[in-house]
């Protein structure tokens, strides 16, 4: 129940993020430049240019930044529980007992109890520990993703292109 939990909330938060900066930025290149960012792109033969693509490629990676914060927790204790399971297993730490208590305080946890657990061991800091990979992994897909989505919608009229429904699943 916990992993559709997390999903929901962390598409929402990540639509909702983008639209709100796609909006902000749409706003800020208007009063700058003057230049109607929405109004170009709902143009009829109107192509991509350097205000639209900064404006929807900053809102996107804002957005992955914003998911990246907030998933990462959700990320770590996911990884540990799956790579404790792993290290009790491990011969190699089976004389370790420092190592094996704190394996054993991730396993067969929930999100929540393992994020709790990762808090003892190594502080509130150690929820982002990755999140420099992780921010930058969805920082550039988030941004391809809205350039390659604003492209879509301005090349292909409904039910003439067809795009696979995984490339928006990121």
């Amino acid at each position: 129940m916990a992993p559709m939990c997390t999903i929901t909330l962390a598409r929402t938060m990540s639509f909702s993020t983008y639209n709100h900066s796609k909006h902000a930025m749409a706003s800020w290149v208007h009063s700058t430049t003057g230049f109607n960012v929405f109004e170009h792109t709902h143009t009829k033969g109107s192509y991509p240019n350097l205000y639209t693509i900064g404006c929807f490629g900053v809102a996107g990676a804002v957005s992955g930044a914003a998911l990246s914060i907030f998933a990462c927790p959700f990320e770590l204790s996911k990884i540990c529980t799956q790579v404790s399971v792993q290290l009790l297993s491990d011969p190699l730490f089976k004389d370790d007992a420092k190592r094996q208590s704190i394996a054993a305080s991730y396993q067969h946890k929930g999100p929540f109890k393992c994020m709790g657990a990762i808090v003892r061991n190594r502080g509130a800091a150690g929820l982002y520990t990755g999140l420099g990979i992780h921010l930058s992994e969805l920082f550039v897909l988030k941004i391809l993703l809205e350039l390659y989505h604003m492209l879509m919608h301005k090349h292909c009229s409904p039910g003439r292109c067809r795009h696979s429904p995984i490339l928006f699943d990121i």
